[in-house]
């Protein structure tokens, strides 16, 4: 099905960038992205199944979007989140969709949507990662 080799996408950039927050058929788009480009995309699953050291990145992450909400991100850790992805959908990606659109501006965009607001979730979802267990953790 899709590349197991990640070596061969670990140099290639972000072909789709799923703008749409979870619960909104993410899932769906993750699967039909795997099997177009033969090749994995990332999503909450990522992290919590394969990917749990990123945590801490993500956490850096939304500790310098706290400080300064306009800010650019550091690219090396965004790219370090990202080696070996040709996509991503979903938490907590979109919610650095502004800044991967500069690193990757002939990515292809993608935005599911709910018909809610998505200000309450969004801060939902930022409370929920960083109280989850799995920051609590020591995964080395």
């Amino acid at each position: 099905m899709m590349t197991e080799n990640k070596t061969e996408a670990d140099h290639y950039p972000l072909l789709v960038i799923g703008a749409g927050i979870g619960r909104t058929g993410t899932t769906s788009l993750k699967c039909a992205l795997e099997i177009l480009y033969q090749m994995p995309c990332y999503h909450m699953t990522t992290v919590v199944y394969e990917h749990q050291n990123h945590v801490q990145l993500w956490i850096k992450l939304y500790d310098l979007m706290e400080q300064d909400p306009n800010g650019d991100l550091p690219e090396d850790v965004i790219r370090e989140i990202f080696r070996g992805y040709s996509s991503t959908t979903d938490n907590p990606g979109c919610t650095i969709y502004k800044q991967l659109m500069k690193m990757y501006p002939d990515a292809k965009v993608w935005l599911n949507e709910i018909l809610r607001s998505i200000c309450p979730i969004q801060k939902g979802l930022e409370r929920s990662v960083r109280s989850n267990s799995l920051l609590h953790s020591d995964f080395d």
